[in-house]
């Protein structure tokens, strides 16, 4: 019986490496004297009515709707991790109580993961309650970051909102489908040839990080997570060996590693890096074959090429800021030029694309396919779902790093399964405001897309923000 796509989230996946004082973004205070002056004052004018209930409640009323003075003791010992930042306290009491910004929450060595000025959450906290809860961030009182930015922040989608109203997103009656089909697809109709396809239930891969990015426990985790959502993890061939998990791990192919294919039984899957042998190499299962390219101002005609001598799909990487190893340019930018080359070589449709670099949130998967992906891969997301921290600005893979502890592989498992849960549900919520059920359509279809720049331009001879 056919059954929809759906992933159970774990309730028991709280923060469990960080500090507190690292996971909340206002600091609260309250003058302890201020707020004792204060209770005598109201003691004395209550008098006799405190006797009464209406009277006790009132006197211990707190001024916060979010429990951040719960405790008995009230202002006396505020919850931090409870405060929004909605600053009704301070409306109510100003000469009592004080909302700072919490520097710890902040303050990240990685610029971008940093937001480009104090809001309520940064894209570290995010990941970080994705991970834990498994359901989408929603936040009240009001949004008070940019409209717009850079990267994948200049671009909206365009929301069709007359659309049938059964396609309502994640509860909605009518499925949307975000199973994709990676590989070679024959250039015209044949019943008789075999379909040879790596089909994955939602459009995201994890990736291949390098040493020092990761460790056993994060590949272990990675690949149990993996297995569990019905995806598939890109890792060194060497490593896939140790992980001994054949049919969601892809292995990674370089003329250092080529050799031990032949200690490999099978895999769905085979993506290398290299020369024609190392190509040839990887045609040792007869399972489709993706070649890993690097973002740069060759890209167009490295891919091009690359499919013309018969690959079945490109892997095509980005720095970890998203941005072109040689030149200035975005992703965003890269995969676009790419998508059209090959609409014009009139190979686009017979060859899957995989992007990955730079794409850290939710909201940048969607962007990614509307510019010509058919799937991403998630790389520096996975550490920062885990609760490791970056050491430095990571831009370029080969001098990235993380600071290496130990690792609960079955909580990082349930983390890295609640961060797919909640990303599940917002690509069906942007692909049901788009009236797409389908995300094999969405791949390539710039024309849903909104660039901020030329749109701002043209309409007010401004950039938004």
């Amino acid at each position: 019986m056919y059954k929809r796509f759906h992933i159970n989230t774990y309730d028991d996946a709280e923060p469990t490496y960080l500090k507190k004082s690292e996971t909340h973004p206002f600091n609260p205070r309250v003058s302890k004297i201020g707020l004792a002056k204060m209770l005598a004052k109201e003691a004395l004018h209550l008098n006799k009515e405190l006797l009464t209930k209406e009277g006790r409640d009132y006197m211990l009323s707190r001024p916060c709707i979010y429990g951040v003075f719960s405790r008995p003791v009230g202002g006396f010992w505020p919850v931090k991790e409870k405060c929004t930042g909605c600053m009704r306290c301070v409306q109510e009491h100003p000469d009592m109580i004080t909302v700072e910004h919490n520097p710890k929450f902040y303050f990240l060595e990685d610029s971008y993961w940093m937001p480009e000025r104090d809001v309520r959450e940064t894209p570290v906290s995010r990941v970080h309650f994705e991970a834990r809860t498994g359901k989408i961030l929603v936040r009240g009182m009001g949004y008070t970051g940019y409209f717009a930015g850079q990267g994948w922040d200049s671009l909206w989608t365009d929301m069709s909102e007359i659309v049938r109203p059964t396609r309502d997103g994640v509860h909605g009656r009518e499925y949307i489908s975000t199973e994709v089909n990676l590989g070679r697809k024959p250039a015209h109709v044949d019943f008789k040839a075999p379909v040879n396809t790596l089909d994955a239930p939602l459009p995201i891969l994890f990736d291949s990080l390098p040493k020092n990015m990761t460790n056993q426990d994060i590949m272990n985790a990675t690949k149990r997570a993996a297995s569990e959502i019905g995806t598939f993890f890109i890792e060194r061939l060497e490593n896939v060996l140790l992980l001994a998990t054949p049919h969601v791990l892809v292995p990674l192919l370089d003329k250092h590693n080529m050799n031990l294919i032949d200690c490999l039984e099978s895999a769905p899957a085979v993506e290398y890096v290299g020369n024609r042998d190392v190509y040839e190499s990887a045609q040792t299962f007869g399972t489709p074959v993706f070649a890993r390219i690097p973002f740069n101002k060759d890209v167009v005609r490295h891919g091009t090429r690359l499919v013309e001598d018969g690959v079945d799909g490109l892997h095509v990487y980005a720095n970890y800021h998203g941005m072109s190893f040689d030149s200035n340019t975005f992703f965003k930018d890269g995969l676009k030029d790419l998508h059209y080359a090959l609409v014009k070589n009139g190979l686009r449709s017979q060859v899957s694309i995989i992007a990955s670099g730079g794409i850290t949130l939710a909201e940048h998967v969607p962007k990614a396919i509307l510019s010509g992906a058919d799937a991403v891969g998630l790389d520096t997301t996975i550490p920062i779902a885990l609760e490791y921290k970056l050491k430095g600005n990571c831009v370029l893979p080969e001098k990235s790093s993380i600071q290496q502890r130990s690792l609960d592989v079955m909580w990082g498992q349930k983390r890295l399964v609640n961060l797919m849960a909640s990303w599940h549900s917002q690509l069906i919520e942007v692909m049901s405001a788009m009236g797409v059920r389908d995300v094999r359509r969405l791949s390539g279809e710039t024309g849903r897309l909104i660039e901020n720049t030329y749109i701002s331009e043209d309409w007010l001879g401004e950039t938004i923000v």
